[in-house]
């Protein structure tokens, strides 16, 4: 549990919760940006093989890919991004289908929000 939470704490510093937000609405969730992986999440789920996993076998609540949401939310640190419904449907599609959103990092490096 202590290395779970070392590595959300430098998961946040790097920025990588992002708050993917539907203009004009409430609709919103958060994608954990990982290295090789982006994962759709919110306070309960996360899309990630460990969350499932432990939920099943071992009864643990979080992954920490929501230790890192959850320490973001504390610590005010999570992007916000606004994107119409075709874009973040476009998202979900590369998150699903080639686990990670390209799509994402290049509007976010667009915007000088990432390096």
């Amino acid at each position: 549990m202590l290395s779970s939470v070392i590595k959300a704490k430098s998961a946040v510093i790097e920025g990588r919760i992002i708050k993917l937000q539907l203009t004009d609405s409430y609709f919103y969730f958060y994608i954990f940006m990982g290295k090789y992986r982006d994962y759709i999440l919110n306070e309960i789920l996360c899309s990630c093989k460990n969350f499932l996993f432990n939920n099943i076998f071992k009864n643990n609540n979080k992954c920490y890919h929501q230790y890192a949401l959850e320490y973001a939310l504390e610590m005010d640190k999570v992007l916000t991004l606004e994107v119409t419904e075709d874009l973040m449907r476009d998202i979900i599609m590369e998150i699903y289908t080639m686990d990670k959103s390209f799509i994402l990092r290049k509007i976010l490096f667009s915007r000088g929000l990432i390096r």
